[in-house]
């Protein structure tokens, strides 16, 4: 499958992650080793658990739109604190 441009795949998340998922989250283009990916990165009140079992059945799995997904789970106040804010880095 050919990969959607990323912009597309973004907003199409934000949809989607709008209906499935009652806190805040943020879907982004990131790097690894592996190359580029989307992540989708979700708050949570306590992260290191696992998530809701329908939660696991509607969030795709693997890849989206043909690029690879990755979920990353952070704390309450992660998202505005460090992902959306990223562009204001002052040191």
């Amino acid at each position: 499958m050919e990969k959607a441009p990323i912009q597309d795949v973004i907003e199409a998340l934000k949809k989607e992650f709008k209906i499935w998922y009652p806190l805040d989250f943020q879907p982004k283009q990131s790097s690894d080793d592996g190359g580029t990916h989307v992540e989708v990165f979700i708050e949570r009140e306590v992260p290191d658990e696992r998530l809701d079992g329908w939660l696991l059945e509607v969030i795709p799995s693997g890849k989206y739109m043909g690029w690879r997904l990755i979920i990353t789970k952070v704390p309450l106040g992660y998202i505005d604190l460090f992902i959306r804010n990223e562009k204001k880095k002052d040191w």
